[in-house]
């Protein structure tokens, strides 16, 4: 049985009609494929990330219900055989947040432990203090990346991360691997699943805990989706280094010309020049945080702009502490993972 089946089925049952009901036609409809086997571990997905949500922590029960009674008769109606044991419905589910950041760490990297090979390496890497991002190098240097929060769930007595399929998988040349399922969280309760085929990414980004489509992802290249290309950018911080990435070089390039354009320009071109520092402020802030070099840069070019008689806000200086003391000890590429 696909998952197309069960879409039907919930449809014709009007799924807006109730929470539960609409969060799961919408998770199945927006974040799976069609032609996939309906499976006990595709509905256990579902939950683990309706459980990412307070308000599903807080109606475990009411979404257990209806659910296992929309299975069940769906079950019944098409007269086909499902694995109910295999389903883990969230009222049996014990949700913990870790406070403790160490924790969070210690639990994730015992997680790894369990889930690599003898021949994968990998790093456990801090992420601000909120998150944790899990690089996994394989033997074909290739890489998994994963992300995690501090909420973990309790898995047959060992605790393990409550969503372990946020991930993005790279090829041994750093690039994001095409005709590959890539998820991630693009930010809090905003979640990201796309493929690439021939450089054009394809997919969906799903908002709230009914996961409603908030934008679609349609045949364009990764720098043409802002939505996901900054989350994605700002992850492959972790492994990746600056001086060989294009984006980092374009925005440094960019900024080293940038004042003397400023300063030979004609009245009227305030607008292109303020929009491109803008754009190399969202980089600093938000992907090469604390960056000294970009920082320095975008400091110069707004001087040259004041300088033209051009005032705008004032550069705030962000994060450079935590890129000296910190980010060159976490910066590596795969071949200097341990």
């Amino acid at each position: 049985m696909k998952i197309s089946n069960l879409l039907k089925y919930i449809s014709d049952l009007h799924p807006q009609n109730t929470p539960a009901r609409l969060a799961l036609y919408n998770f199945l409809r927006h974040f799976l494929f069609m032609k996939d086997d309906l499976t006990p571990q595709l509905i256990n997905r579902f939950f683990n990330h309706a459980l990412e949500y307070p308000h599903w922590q807080s109606n475990k029960a009411q979404l257990s219900r209806e659910i296992q009674s929309l299975l069940e008769n769906f079950v019944k109606a098409k007269k086909i055989n499902f694995d109910f044991a295999q389903i883990i419905y969230p009222q049996n589910c014990q949700i913990i947040e870790l406070q403790n950041f160490q924790d969070v760490m210690d639990v994730t990297m015992a997680f790894a432990h369990s889930m690599t090979s003898d021949e994968d390496k990998y790093k456990v890497i801090p992420d601000f203090g909120r998150k944790v991002v899990l690089v996994i190098l394989h033997p074909d240097q290739s890489l998994t990346v994963m992300t995690f929060d501090k909420k973990f769930i309790l898995r047959k007595g060992i605790l393990e991360p409550l969503r372990i399929d946020l991930k993005l998988e790279y090829n041994s040349e750093l690039n994001l691997k095409e005709n590959v399922v890539h998820s991630i969280e693009v930010a809090p309760y905003l979640l990201g699943q796309f493929q690439i085929t021939e450089g054009k990414v394809k997919g969906a980004l799903l908002r709230g805990y009914v996961f409603q489509k908030f934008f679609e992802l349609n045949d364009a290249p990764l720098e043409e989706q802002p939505k996901i290309f900054v989350a994605i950018k700002r992850i492959e911080q972790f492994f990746i280094e600056r001086n060989s990435d294009p984006y980092y070089r374009n925005i440094v390039t960019m900024l080293e010309k940038l004042p003397k354009e400023i300063i030979k320009s004609d009245r009227g071109s305030e607008v292109s020049f303020i929009k491109r520092i803008e754009t190399a402020e969202i980089a600093f802030s938000e992907i090469f945080i604390g960056d000294k070099i970009i920082g320095h840069l975008i400091q110069e070019a707004r001087y040259a702009l004041q300088q033209k008689g051009i005032f705008t806000t004032d550069f705030k200086d962000q994060g450079l502490k935590w890129q000296k003391d910190n980010f060159q000890n976490l910066k590596k590429p795969p071949q200097q993972f341990a």
